[in-house]
């Protein structure tokens, strides 16, 4: 563990910070924030060419179907039940798709009040409830599932940037603007947070949190954290174990470094989820400016095996597979599919039947 450097500090449970900036500006569109702040999206990669023994290739989940983006950014894809949610660049609207059928009909859209800065989506299938996350805004938005109305709005202190739900139907929320990472009640209310060292974890895009055990209240959570713009030292995931009452937490282990494209490089890794509802083994996340998805075996709590560190267990989809400059993911396990939401705005359905290995 000498090796790892970065610190973490719990925050005080229900603290109330008053923003830093009362800047309401929106923002630059994805491709004119990363050319304004000189962070590349580019289909020429500048890295070595990865050859096919740098990793295991997975022989593949098969494309079944496109939803078509027209020429509108994607910011995040979410599936609960037979629904399929897309958000997109500066849109107060909703975009949903029957997933029952190969053919994924547009059930139309719903629109969200007060919703105008949309970057990240998350669905909880035991209370049949989405979440939204506008980052100028300052706020995450509820919808039911089933009236697709919009319940509640969470007015935060800073801007939000990642969402996505525990095992436990509480909500974790990923801050750019103080790089921490908090949990929030169904309703709201803020139960604990880790605040991170900027120079560690610069940036953090998305958190999704996992137990590392079999156990439905654990001791302790693991959080995998996707975090690094290009121009960053570190360009990563990495696991944080925090104590399930609050009070510390630790870095674990980490994949990724320097920005690369190699067997243990990343380049603006910006979206995971986990595999079993949060309790597996295996985590798939974007490797977006590589334009592929990596499968990584996680670290169990009782193991010690390489350190702690997430391990890289296979490509499996890249640029062979379609994928330019994969954004974000949904993974629907009772059908087999996985939906990877594309940067320029199309989605593309894969079955996936998971093995492991």
């Amino acid at each position: 563990m000498s090796a790892l450097h970065g610190s973490v500090s719990m925050l005080p449970l229900l603290r109330s910070v008053a923003p830093t900036s009362t800047d309401r500006r929106p923002p630059a569109s994805w491709q004119d924030t990363f050319e304004t702040q000189d962070y590349v999206i580019s289909a020429t990669s500048s890295h070595p060419e990865v050859t096919s023994s740098d990793f295991r290739q997975s022989a593949g989940p098969a494309l079944v179907g496109i939803l078509p983006g027209n020429g509108r950014i994607l910011c995040g894809v979410a599936v609960l039940e037979s629904d399929l949610y897309v958000v997109r660049n500066f849109s107060s609207v909703i975009d949903v798709y029957d997933v029952r059928t190969r053919d994924f009909r547009s059930r139309g859209a719903t629109g969200v009040a007060g919703l105008r800065d949309p970057v990240d989506i998350a669905a909880c299938p035991v209370r049949e409830t989405v979440y939204v996350a506008g980052s100028n805004d300052m706020s995450v938005f509820r919808i039911d599932g089933r009236s697709k109305t919009t319940t509640g709005r969470w007015r935060l202190d800073r801007r939000p940037f990642g969402v996505s739900v525990t095992r436990r139907s509480t909500v974790v929320v990923t801050f750019l603007d103080e790089t921490a990472v908090r949990e929030f009640s169904a309703d709201g209310e803020e139960l604990r947070g880790v605040r991170l060292d900027p120079d560690a974890f610069a940036n953090p895009w998305h958190a999704v949190a996992f137990s590392g055990t079999d156990v439905d209240e654990p001791t302790s959570d693991r959080v995998l954290l996707c975090h690094g713009w290009s121009k960053d030292a570190l360009t990563c995931v990495s696991v944080v174990e925090v104590a399930g009452g609050g009070g510390g937490g630790r870095l674990v282990g980490r994949y990724g470094g320097a920005r690369g494209s190699g067997r243990a490089g990343m380049d603006l890794p910006s979206h995971a989820v986990i595999e079993g509802g949060g309790g597996g083994e295996y985590a798939l996340v974007v490797d977006l400016n590589n334009s592929r998805v990596l499968r990584l075996r996680l670290p169990s709590v009782s193991s010690a095996e390489n350190d702690g560190r997430p391990e890289v267990e296979s490509v499996l989809l890249s640029d062979a597979d379609g994928l330019k400059w994969p954004r974000s993911l949904a993974l629907d396990e009772r059908r087999q599919r996985l939906y990877v939401g594309l940067h320029e705005g199309p989605v593309l359905v894969f079955d996936y039947r998971p093995t492991n290995n």
